[in-house]
């Protein structure tokens, strides 16, 4: 019986090199014959976790252990979701800080195989940045290798982009938009309405923005009493869902873990409220207090961002630079912090967008349709830390050899641990706290100080709240003022 109360911790040294990542030891119930020359800790990492988990326990150690089996998974629907958010790293740092590394993937569909021995659908996909290119995403985790080797095997995959529609912009800051899909079946739109985590503040909906998208597609979707997303429908129709997120710090949302990770399900940025433009005082979040320069840089940005047209474009958005350089001059001759986009822990909208994005997961049937009640969708995850992201995540960290992953059959579980253990505090992370509010549409009803650790290392077993710090993560520098005491633990 599966017992969310249950989470994993796991020390991890490094990753299997070799592909296609297979273990580099002799486990009785591994389904094939070839081991890698090279060392892969991960794969003995997730193994524990799924016994830490309590998964066919009573078979651990033997040729018929299966732990997915607890499932029942045979002809059912499974999505794999790793972090894919962009296909490089913005400061030429390693990509594996940024994105789920591949042999993460591969043991995760090693145990899928053992579940089914190939009778079930399996997608790997994600959501990534508009800007993003699939085709390298995919070619950086030799995805399509691993398709190979695992068709023949038995053990077939489909690799999905979930996304709509593509930017790709020319040297001179043109924009041209590519259509991926036009299939009327590939998303669903689901409107939360007065249950989203955004009615409270929604008199302000027509500050809601996220950088570099038409403002104007997003209050289409977010407005009084109205708030949608455009939901895979591939995810809406698993059965079970395995999260496999990037452990990294977020300008925005303080974190990004599993509870993050789901805003990958969704197909359309347009629909993602991530700041509210203005002042903290004026009810909005992107910024602390008004600056002439700071404001007129966002307006002019904004007014460029909404043409296509080259003409338009570049003169407006290199206004907005000179603005913006002006600002930031001007703050560091006054030795002033100043923040940007939301980019701070004043954000009080996009822990909202991605725990309405997960209420959605958890309390949806395979048709979208809205209930009280939990989904018969199940769930797993496990996050990748053996190479962290910290600072000026999601696009921008500088990377940390965390070497440790975390486990849990609940998002708000996972990542309360992966705090602790990252040297973070959970509850000054709104994602994190607000995870754990009771009433309609729970993400997680009990206490933190309920959650159970279990590794196979003796010294971290315990509970919630007295994780120990296992890698102390610098906060982005927006997040430092709240955060970084916690560091010193």
């Amino acid at each position: 019986m599966i017992n969310e109360l249950l989470s994993s911790i796991e020390l991890c040294s490094g990753y299997c090199s070799e592909f296609p990542f297979a273990p580099s030891e002799t486990y009785p119930e591994y389904p094939f014959s070839d081991y890698s020359k090279t060392p892969n800790p991960l794969y003995r990492a997730v193994r524990n976790h799924l016994r830490n988990l309590e998964l066919d326990i009573s078979n651990f150690g033997t040729s018929v252990w299966n732990p997915l089996g607890e499932f029942d998974l045979i002809n059912k629907r499974i999505v794999v979701k790793p972090n894919w958010v962009i296909h490089y790293h913005a400061l030429g740092e390693s990509i594996w800080s940024v994105i789920t590394h591949p042999s993460l993937i591969r043991v995760i569909l090693d145990y899928i195989y053992i579940a089914t021995k190939g009778n079930c659908e399996v997608t790997i996909g994600d959501s990534p940045l508009q800007r993003a290119d699939f085709d390298k995403l995919v070619e950086a985790s030799r995805i399509k290798e691993l398709q190979s080797y695992f068709r023949d095997r038995g053990l077939h995959f489909e690799i999905e982009d979930f996304r709509l529609e593509r930017a790709i912009r020319n040297k001179m800051g043109g924009i041209k938009t590519i259509i991926l899909s036009e299939d009327p079946n590939k998303s669903c739109p689901i409107n939360l309405s007065d249950k989203s985590l955004h009615r409270e503040v929604d008199r302000s909906y027509k500050r809601y923005r996220v950088t570099s998208y038409d403002r104007r597609e997003m209050i289409k979707h977010h407005r009084l009493g109205h708030h949608e997303y455009l939901i895979s429908t591939t995810v809406l129709k698993s059965d079970f869902f395995i999260n496999l997120p990037k452990m990294k710090t977020h300008r925005k949302a303080g974190i990004t873990l599993s509870l993050k990770n789901l805003v990958g399900i969704n197909c359309s940025k347009d629909w993602l409220p991530h700041h509210r433009r203005g002042k903290k005082s004026m009810n909005s979040d992107e910024y602390e207090k008004f600056y002439l320069f700071q404001w007129l840089g966002v307006v002019f940005f904004e007014w460029g961002e909404m043409y296509k047209s080259v003409l338009l474009r570049v003169p407006l958005i290199l206004v907005s630079k000179v603005f913006w350089c002006a600002h930031i001059l001007v703050r560091k001759i006054l030795r002033q912090q100043y923040y940007q986009e939301g980019n701070w822990y004043g954000n009080d909208t996009i822990w909202r967008t991605c725990l309405d994005i997960n209420r959605i997961f958890f309390h949806s049937d395979q048709s979208g349709k809205i209930a009280d009640g939990k989904s018969p969708r199940r769930y797993l995850t496990i996050i990748d830390g053996v190479i962290g992201g910290e600072k000026e995540g999601p696009l921008q960290p500088t990377s940390i050899a965390a070497g440790f992953t975390v486990a849990a059959f609940n998002p708000a579980v996972s990542d309360f641990v992966a705090a602790r253990a990252m040297g973070l505090d959970p509850d000054k992370i709104p994602i994190i706290k607000n995870g754990f509010s009771r009433g309609p549409l729970s993400i997680f009803d009990k206490k933190p100080e309920e959650i159970i650790v279990k590794s196979s290392e003796e010294s971290l077993n315990t509970n919630g709240i007295h994780v120990k710090t296992i890698r102390k993560f610098e906060p982005s520098s927006g997040w430092k003022v709240i955060l970084h005491k916690s560091r010193e633990r």
